[in-house]
């Protein structure tokens, strides 16, 4: 008759060639020990005028492993700034910083923040992108006021004019072609 054996864990942390067992040992209810969430996954920030600052956007990270959580360092690349500073995050708590964007030239921009833990699980890596403008005035705007804006009104295609006298057919208008102050459109 054959009887069961009890063999202790130890036995396998000390001849597991692949260190599984100490794997096992360091994901108790099946979370690793230290787990790195960021939220949101990426920031796409609105176009913003060269030199000036976008608004800030906060950035939550979370830890959802067992232990705590040390952050050695972050670094932020592209026209981006951050402000905020985390140390460490115990489990199950969750810490933020606040990003901008800083565009330095017009066009797209495109960068991230890196998090270094040390290698916890989970993203470490943010990313960043965003739209620089030369002058703001040149991007479509929606502006409003008495009679039509044709012949009138400057703005870029896209814009948006309110009569504000109203009437059927001469309350919305849309610029939809032309320099200058021609190529509204009443809606």
């Amino acid at each position: 008759m054959a009887t069961d054996v009890y063999i202790p864990i130890d036995y396998f942390r000390k001849v597991d060639q692949d260190h599984s067992s100490a794997r096992i040992r360091d994901m108790p209810h099946g979370k690793p020990r230290e787990s790195l969430a960021i939220y949101p996954a990426e920031i796409i920030f609105p176009t913003t005028e060269v030199g000036q600052a976008s608004p800030p956007y906060p950035v939550i990270i979370t830890n959802n492993g067992y232990d705590v959580l040390v952050i050695s360092g972050m670094k932020i690349v592209g026209d981006f700034i951050f402000s905020g500073d985390i140390q460490s995050i115990n489990p199950g708590e969750q810490a933020s910083i606040m990003i901008s964007f800083t565009p330095q030239r017009d066009g797209a921009v495109t960068g991230g923040l890196y998090i270094n833990t040390g290698d916890a699980a989970g993203a470490e890596f943010l990313p960043l992108s965003g739209s620089g403008i030369n002058d703001l005035n040149i991007l479509p705007t929606w502006s409003s006021g008495v009679g039509t804006p044709e012949g009138y009104l400057v703005a870029p295609p896209g814009s948006i004019y309110t009569n504000t006298e109203g009437g059927t057919g001469k309350t919305f208008y849309v610029k939809e072609t032309g320099s200058g102050n021609t190529g509204w459109i009443a809606k």
